[in-house]
């Protein structure tokens, strides 16, 4: 019993992001998969190796853990690192259907949207995309037109892109501390540009800084109050602070304001399905995760609400 609370226990502390922003999972590098850290196989404790792999994107040694239990959960982190990699480096989402563990498919899910999202949203000239969608681009943009708003959020949202696609996979302290200055600056510009607020929203959340990121929802919200993203974002940090109920009002909202469904197949629904579930309206949660299942749902989400349903 208590090996297995050890293991919820680490299990959480690395799956704790969000089921719709948390873009920035640890990543292991192919490069390092096979260089085992002998020291650590031979000094360290099941539990002391397990939390030094999910932290250090470089170390490996899952085969050093004896605990049959937590090895397997060690080598299915590892797994889940590389799917969600390959999932956000291709823009592949069908990628993301085979990790298991929800929260962390969701976010994979996410991930790959919002780069897609991200990528249509600048206008790139002729040339090599993957060049010209760069800091050093939009930087250059940031010259020419330093009151483009639209180019700021872009170029604040790049910094934090440029973190999780490096080697270490996840945001710096000066990329995003860079994107929060670029966004105050684009606030001072346009006050009551909703999106401003909703870009940072979306970088606290990636930080971790979910009180600051529900502040700015919030505001971006009350700026523009139908707008989407902002309800399925701060959906997201409700649930992440244990406000289920909040997070489903948001949920809720954003599905009736979905029309083109962009975010409802592949996040609202799924969720919504969980969130009935989780705050006991088990009649709802019955009839929207039997719409999945039913329906023209991917065979990942499908499996995920008969999940739910066994739970209920």
């Amino acid at each position: 019993m208590m090996q297995d609370k050890k293991i919820t226990i680490a299990l959480v502390s690395v799956f704790s992001v969000s089921i719709f922003l948390a873009v920035y999972l640890f990543i292991i590098q192919p490069g390092h998969k096979n260089s085992t850290n002998k020291t650590l196989c031979l000094n360290a404790s099941d539990e002391d190796i397990y939390k030094k792999i999910a932290e250090d994107t470089k170390e490996v040694g899952c085969e050093c853990i004896k605990e049959e239990k937590l090895k397997k959960a060690c080598i299915d982190l590892v797994k889940e690192r590389s799917l969600y990699k390959k999932a956000v480096t291709n823009s592949d989402k069908s990628l993301c259907d085979y990790i298991e563990n929800d929260t962390s498919k969701d976010s994979c899910s996410l991930a790959v949207e919002n780069k897609i999202a991200y990528l249509k949203s600048v206008e790139v000239p002729k040339g090599n995309p993957e060049e010209n969608i760069s800091v050093a681009y939009l930087e250059r943009t940031r010259e020419e037109s330093p009151k483009d708003i639209d180019n700021l959020i872009n170029l604040a949202k790049a910094y934090v892109f440029s973190g999780l696609n490096s080697e270490k996979q996840q945001a710096s302290e000066f990329e995003i501390d860079k994107s929060i200055a670029i966004l105050n600056e684009a606030k001072e510009l346009e006050p009551k540009n909703a999106n401003v607020y909703i870009a940072q929203g979306y970088i606290y959340s990636i930080n971790k800084q979910y009180e600051e990121a529900l502040v700015a929802y919030t505001k971006g919200l009350e700026l523009d109050q139908d707008n989407l993203e902002a309800l399925v974002g701060r959906s997201g940090v409700l649930y992440l602070l244990k406000m289920n109920k909040e997070a489903l009002s948001d949920l809720e909202r954003a599905a009736k304001l979905d029309s083109e469904r962009i975010y409802t197949e592949s996040i609202i629904d799924i969720n919504l399905c969980r969130l009935y579930a989780e705050t006991s309206d088990f009649e709802k949660a019955t009839e929207k995760c039997n719409s999945i299942i039913n329906g023209n749902s991917d065979k990942g989400l499908q499996s995920e609400a008969k999940k739910v349903i066994d739970s209920l």
